[in-house]
């Protein structure tokens, strides 16, 4: 039986450091196992006891049950067959095992299956409430229990009690009411999600199709789950739910941090005083609508100067974003879109105009990351993002067919659209600090160009680009359509990567000692780089990067101490740390010259 991992560096010895056996200890694959997915958690659980213990909680992470099937074209719910409620009862059996029990950390009743909804005889029918009884009453079992999910479904008394006495800090309800009055809220409710619809177990910030005859969740219920002082992150892309929400959040001041809201309620006369009564609100996201809402001339009211002091970032339509960037209040963050052309399009010529006005606000010293919806990518565009100095990261996703201004010349050999607009990038300002730049657009190449000299001219563009502006870390690209073919292509900066690395270090890092591993690569030239190692032993994992070609690399595993060895190309070196009972992890890849990853 295997109790533990061994790792032992059979092949190549180290200067000053002899061969020996490490065990990982199951603190560390404590940290690794949620990172697998379920068949090779479903593996690894099979090989020993020790890894049944570690790594098969995870396989009962969610408790999930449907009661019924809730359909758009239904008249009526479908139920369950008669035999389901005790084929869940011998599994929430192995829920409750010793083991087990502590990793059950997400409950979920819904009539939204999560893995499917088998074909039943209609004559046989269940009645939900008996299967929602066995899941309460099993509730108390699992005490790391942190998350509910509970949809169309209204909450009895008696159930209510038992949610009442859990420590339950993410709930998501959809759809459902409370049958009583409460003298208190739910006192630990920290992430609320209301009235989502659910795809695979996970919130989408769309309104369900399926209850459009159900009620959203109401005032009093909302009522009965927010506490003041414990709420921090509230979503709801439903619009009258939403407007139940701001009138229970224009009652007091809450400690709310994040707040997800439709287009269609920010004209609801509550939506400035709720907004006003969260000071702590840090983050404010509006959904852009699905349907074409363009005809829609919403206005909202002025904020109040003191306001929102302390929020840094906006997602919304772009014609709102001047009223939540003046003064305190400087943005950091800015995703918009608008209602130019199509729903979530903004037009760029607008939106230039928009932008000058905003760097005329005190965001214009504060601003780092933008994400820009547009119908066209033009010179004005790129060179009205000059105007913000901090901003480090530009996502730029146009719908274009082909650039409106004049292309400039270019000494590329072939005149393709999306050629013009390399020439464009190559000639207009970028902020100083520029760091990442991401840009979708639909710019299509020429079809008589093969990806060969597709990847030369893109690679000779991001190598002048790159000249010109130092500070770039990464830069993608994607174009291209459907019917002709999408492409993506990416640069990314070693250098910038390893101060990254070590600034990561310096940060996060404590009690480190220095020492020095020199590589000599298979190009003769010589690299050095910085690892560090904390009291305990580290143990380094050479591997072969997917791209490798084998050879008389490293294997095993050594303490790390005075490492000197030759390394072939394209091979890894993973270096794995306890530090302050934290595990640390760096990466160390080599293809020629020195790449340094963390």
């Amino acid at each position: 039986m295997l109790s533990r991992t061994v790792l032992r560096s059979d092949n190549t010895s180290f200067e000053g450091t002899s061969t020996s056996t490490l065990a990982l200890p199951p603190e560390i694959w404590l940290l690794i196992c949620p990172y697998l997915k379920s068949a090779e958690l479903q593996s690894i659980s099979s090989t020993c006891s020790t890894f049944r213990y570690l790594a098969q909680p995870l396989l009962f992470s969610t408790l999930d049950v449907s009661p019924f099937l809730l359909s758009y074209n239904a008249e009526l719910p479908i139920l369950r067959p008669q035999n389901y409620l005790t084929r869940f009862v011998k599994r929430l059996k192995y829920y409750t095992l010793p083991h087990i029990v502590h990793g059950v950390r997400h409950c979920w009743i819904s009539p939204y299956s999560r893995i499917g909804f088998p074909v039943r005889n209609h004559q046989d029918d269940l009645d939900p409430n008996l299967i929602i009884n066995a899941v309460v009453e099993a509730l108390h079992h699992f005490p790391n229990l942190s998350t509910l999910s509970w949809h169309c479904i209204d909450i009895t008394p008696e159930w209510w009690n038992v949610i009442q006495s859990l420590r339950i800090t993410n709930l998501w309800l959809n759809s459902s009411t409370i049958r009583q009055s409460v003298s208190s809220p739910l006192p630990c409710i920290v992430n609320l999600d209301l009235d989502q619809w659910p795809w695979e177990g996970r919130v989408t910030n769309l309104v369900s199709i399926h209850e459009e005859r159900f009620h959203g969740v109401d005032s009093l219920t909302l009522q009965h789950i927010i506490t003041p002082d414990a709420i921090q992150s509230l979503s709801v892309p439903r619009s009258d739910t939403a407007s139940h929400l701001f009138s229970v959040l224009c009652q007091t001041t809450h400690s709310l941090r994040s707040l997800k809201v439709p287009f269609a309620a920010i004209n609801d006369r509550n939506f400035m005083p709720a907004l006003e009564n969260c000071p702590h609100l840090a983050s404010l996201c509006i959904f852009s609508p699905s349907s074409d809402e363009r005809s829609w001339d919403v206005k909202i009211d002025n904020l109040s100067p003191s306001a929102l002091p302390s929020l840094i970032a906006y997602e919304g339509p772009y014609t709102h974003i001047l009223q939540f960037a003046q003064h305190p209040r400087a943005l950091e963050r800015i995703s918009v879109w608008g209602f130019d052309g199509r729903p979530a399009i903004c037009s760029s010529d607008t939106l230039v105009d928009t932008l000058v006005e905003l760097a005329g606000t005190t965001t214009v010293n504060s601003l780092k990351y933008i994400n820009l919806t547009v119908d066209i990518i033009t010179f004005a565009l790129l060179e009205a993002l000059s105007s913000f100095s901090l901003l480090e990261c530009i996502v730029i996703q146009s719908q274009d067919s082909f650039p409106r201004d004049t292309p400039f010349h270019h000494s590329f050999k072939t005149g393709s659209s999306v050629t013009s607009l390399y020439d464009l990038m190559d000639k207009a300002s970028f902020p100083p600090n520029i760091k990442q730049l991401k840009l979708s657009t639909r710019l299509i190449n020429d079809p008589k160009l093969n990806l060969n000299e597709q990847e030369r001219e893109v690679a000779t563009f991001m190598e002048s680009f790159g000249s010109h502006h130092p500070t770039m870390q990464r830069m993608e690209i994607g174009y291209g359509i459907y019917w002709t073919g999408m492409y993506s292509v990416s640069l990314g900066t070693c250098i910038q990567e390893k101060r990254r690395r070590r600034l990561f270090i310096q940060n996060f890092v404590q009690g480190l000692h220095p020492f020095h591993c020199r590589i000599n690569c298979p190009s003769d030239a010589t690299g050095e780089v910085d690892l560090y190692r904390a009291q305990a032993d580290f143990l380094v994992y050479p591997q072969f990067s997917a791209c490798g070609q084998g050879g008389s690399g490293v294997s095993g595993c050594e303490s790390a101490k005075n490492l000197e060895y030759s390394l072939d190309a394209a091979q890894e070196v993973v270096v794995v740390g306890m530090i302050n009972n934290d595990v640390v992890v760096w990466s160390v890849i080599f293809n020629h010259l020195l790449y340094v990853w963390s």
